[in-house]
């Protein structure tokens, strides 16, 4: 990952990200309103599917889109 943020480089990734509350207090989570993938960060720790591949969702609309589908 670059330096962007977690939330950012899965928005490149086409999700549509929405902050959850935070399931312990010393971390964040924001999830796909699209597909449900999800983004975790504890502390330095960053890991979920949205950050590892592109939102099947936002994919299904480019390709309709583009008279694909």
């Amino acid at each position: 990952m670059t330096s962007q943020s977690p939330v950012q480089h899965a928005e490149a990734l086409g999700h549509t990200m929405e902050w959850d509350p935070p399931f312990a207090s010393s971390a964040s989570r924001w999830t796909c309103k699209r597909c449900e993938a999800a983004v975790l960060q504890n502390r330095s720790h960053v890991y979920g599917s949205a950050i590892e591949k592109t939102c099947d969702q936002a994919k299904a609309d480019l390709e309709r889109v583009m008279g694909r589908a």
